[in-house]
C-alpha cells in the first residue's frame, strides 16, 4: 500500500479522480480518498448542511438554486439538467429576489411586502402559465408573466413543487423541539427532498 499525504486534499482530490477513476484503465490502480469533508464526498451530507444554512437565511435566488442543482434533489422532482437554467431565467425576470413571502421579509426586519419575493415570482409564473396579461392585464392584483408556454407549464409545475416543499420545511427547522424530534424531522426531510439510486443508499445512510 502506498500513502500521499497533502495538506489541501479538497485542492488535489479532483484531479486523482480524473487520472485514477477510470473504470476502464488497465492496468486499474486502486486508490481511495480519505479525509475528505462530508458535503464534498456525499451529496446527501452536502445538501443537508447546506438546508440547515438557508433555514437561516434570506431565500435568495442563488442559494435556492443551489439547492435545487444537487443531483438527488433533481432525481426526487424529475428536474433535467437544462431545466434549471430557464427556471432561472424566469425567476429573474419575474422578479424575485429574496424571502419566501412577506412574513417571511418581516422575519428579517424589512416591511411586510411581498414584493420580488418567491411568493410574488410564482403568482406571476402560474398565472402566466394559465393566462396571458400581454405585458399590461392584471388579475386579482397579479401581472402574468407570459413567457411559458407548452411543456414548459409541467417543467414550473415540478421545480415550484420542489421550491414548496423545501420551504415548508425551512419553515420547520426554524422551531426548537428536542434531539429525537430533530432526528425524525431531518428524515422527513431527506425522504420529502431526495431520490438516491440504490447502488448509493450509502449516502442516505452516512
Amino acid at each position: 500500500d502506498i500513502v500521499v499525504m497533502t495538506p489541501d486534499i479538497e485542492r488535489f482530490a479532483p484531479l486523482i479522480e480524473a487520472v485514477f477513476g477510470d473504470e476502464e484503465a488497465e492496468p486499474r490502480i486502486p486508490f481511495r480518498i480519505a479525509d475528505r469533508s462530508m458535503g464534498k464526498d456525499n451529496p446527501v451530507a452536502e445538501f443537508l448542511l447546506r438546508v440547515l444554512e438557508l433555514a437561516g437565511s434570506r431565500l435568495t435566488v442563488t442559494e435556492v438554486l443551489d439547492i435545487l442543482s444537487l443531483a438527488p434533489v433533481r432525481k426526487k422532482f424529475e428536474i433535467g439538467d437544462d431545466e434549471l437554467p430557464e427556471f432561472e431565467m424566469w425567476v429573474r425576470e419575474a422578479g424575485i429576489r429574496w424571502a419566501e413571502d412577506e412574513s417571511d421579509r418581516g422575519r428579517h426586519g424589512q416591511p411586510n411586502d411581498d414584493q420580488n419575493t418567491w411568493r410574488f415570482g410564482f403568482d406571476r409564473l402560474l398565472l402566466g402559465a394559465a393566462m396571458r396579461g400581454h405585458g399590461m392585464t392584471q388579475f386579482g392584483g397579479v401581472l402574468p408573466y407570459d413567457e411559458i408556454e407548452g411543456g414548459s407549464a409541467a417543467v414550473l409545475g415540478r421545480i415550484v413543487d420542489a421550491c414548496e416543499i423545501l420551504f415548508e420545511q425551512l419553515r420547520l427547522l426554524r422551531r426548537p423541539r428536542s434531539p429525537q424530534a430533530w432526528s425524525e424531522t431531518l428524515i422527513d426531510l431527506l425522504d420529502r427532498m431526495l431520490a438516491v439510486d440504490d447502488q448509493k443508499l450509502w449516502q442516505l445512510q452516512a
